[in-house]
């Protein structure tokens, strides 16, 4: 009978393995030599396993990492809507290259910081969305390494334990927080004794996220551009913030033109994404402390979003459409502010007349030379169809230069700001005006911690440091003034917040001051 060629015993297959057709012995239907072949091959296999296993990752590192910065630094290589960017924690890394000079200052500083050895340095954390296109990231980045200077430097409560700081970039839409936020819960144990974070981000929900993370261990958050008065110490424990809330700020608006305001109509122009928790406070507060024109006005709401090239054509219509309103509450983002002035600016069938657009502390990013920000300028400059912006910000240089308590440490960070071979026009946005004196806050807050001993404190008594500023003798002298914080809500009290009026590329002018009545 003919042999099927699968089976084993079969001339051809065995002499293909080297092997004769004999009446050896069988071990499962498997002649020894064989299984010796099958044993080899497994072995050899699992060999190459352990090698590739062993050697690859020692094998990346000097090919790919010894040319790529984020890889050597521990930084992660992602996607962000079709644009690559790394992120993680890093003293040195320039996450966009304006920031190389910054970084460089930054390494120096915390080689400083750093020169005696662990148990002689805390590290403090500047976190948010560090490789957007934001321009005034870079502001904010600059006024944190000149607090962390000027805490090393100035025997602020002390010299010991000094400041080292670290960027933790979350992307440019804080889509990886979570990593970030793990990173940064490591470095409490490590010998990076992390004790807070500036910052952290924008007013949304992925800075919420993150914060929920490092709290957990009773790592403090300092507020420098965080601004929706939904988040909180009594929200967010444990959460201070050095700059006015969004209530805050609308109620001085309501204060300067709610009398200027009488027999006019307003409508609210709200940016309609729910997890954007500044826009979603700014809808709210408009209503609370801005209500009268705008129910005067029929309580016209007009969200925009994902398109709004083709939205705010529409808004316009609507406007145009609605009779007597004179007046936009604008409740939006100011990256997408410069395009709704020029789409404002061109209003067929409008009456004629002036339209006041009133915002928030977003807004200083409109003093940016940036080409959308030069064309919105070319609109506000129109004196056939007037336009006037008025905003709260967050710090206004002039003003402080201007005020007892803050004209010296405001001359001081100017001249820091050259020292450090930082441009001077960077501090006009208010951004690094915050960005120091939260970590200034910080800074004094881990040093009273600290003891006369200066012994690294853990984050928890930094945390509680900063619920005992609250009063003139415990409060850190800012660039800003004094900052006092509310036991309560981390807000800071006692502001004298400036109402401007937007200047197309010149300063800002101050219209008049007040202090919020609400805390």
């Amino acid at each position: 009978m003919a042999k099927d060629k699968n089976d084993r015993t079969y001339p051809g297959w065995m002499h293909r393995l080297g092997m004769a057709r004999t009446h050896r012995p069988q071990i499962g239907g498997i002649q020894p030599r064989e299984m010796l072949r099958v044993w080899a091959v497994a072995v050899y296999g699992l060999l190459i396993v352990a090698i590739v296993a062993v050697f690859v990752p020692s094998i990346r590192n000097p090919i790919v990492c010894q040319t790529q910065w984020w890889c050597r630094h521990g930084l992660t290589e992602v996607s962000v809507a079709g644009r690559t960017e790394y992120v993680g924690v890093s003293g040195v890394y320039p996450f966009r290259p304006d920031f190389r000079h910054a970084m460089d200052v930054l390494e120096r500083e915390n080689a400083y910081a750093t020169k005696d050895g662990p148990g002689t340095y805390v590290t403090v954390a500047l976190a948010g969305p560090l490789s957007g296109d934001e321009p005034r990231m870079l502001h904010r980045i600059e006024g944190a390494i000149a607090g962390q200077h000027d805490a090393n430097h100035s025997g602020l409560a002390g010299n010991l334990p000094r400041i080292r700081l670290v960027l933790a970039n979350m992307d440019s839409g804080e889509g990886h927080w979570k990593l970030v936020a793990d990173r940064l819960v490591e470095m409490v144990h490590s010998d990076d004794r992390l004790v807070a974070v500036a910052g952290m981000g924008l007013s949304q929900a992925e800075t919420v996220n993150a914060m929920n993370e490092v709290r957990a261990l009773h790592v403090a958050t300092v507020g420098d551009i965080i601004t929706a008065d939904t988040i909180n110490h009594q929200t967010y424990p444990p959460f201070s913030r050095v700059g006015p809330d969004t209530g805050q700020q609308l109620d001085v608006l309501g204060q300067h033109l709610g009398p200027r305001l009488a027999g006019h109509k307003a409508m609210l122009v709200v940016f309609s994404k729910r997890t954007d928790m500044y826009t979603s406070a700014l809808n709210a507060d408009f209503q609370q402390y801005l209500g009268g024109p705008w129910q005067a006005g029929g309580k016209v709401i007009a969200p925009f979003g994902g398109n709004p090239g083709n939205e705010f054509p529409q808004i316009v219509r609507i406007l145009c459409g609605t009779r007597g309103i004179d007046t936009v509450y604008y409740a939006g983002r100011a990256a997408d502010l410069p395009l709704f002035l020029t789409n404002l600016d061109n209003r067929p069938g409008c009456a004629p007349g002036a339209i006041t657009v009133v915002s928030t502390s977003d807004t200083t990013r409109m003093l940016v030379p940036t080409a959308a920000n030069r064309r919105a300028w070319q609109a506000l400059r129109n004196n056939e169809r007037p336009i006037d912006l008025i905003y709260t910000p967050l710090a206004d240089p002039m003003f402080l230069a201007g005020r007892a308590e803050s004209r010296q440490p405001m001359a001081a960070l100017r001249g820091l700001f050259d020292n450090l071979g930082f441009a001077r026009a960077d501090l006009d946005t208010g951004w690094a005006i915050m960005g120091h004196d939260a970590v200034l806050t910080i800074a004094q807050a881990t040093r009273t911690a600290s003891g006369n001993a200066g012994n690294i404190p853990p984050p928890q008594s930094v945390a509680d440091q900063l619920s005992l500023m609250s009063t003139s003798t415990t409060a850190t002298l800012g660039a800003s003034g004094p900052i006092r914080l509310d036991r309560a809500t981390g807000d800071r009290h006692d502001l004298r917040i400036p109402v401007l009026r937007f200047v197309p590329g010149g300063r800002p002018q101050v219209l008049d001051v007040y202090t919020p009545k609400h805390p």
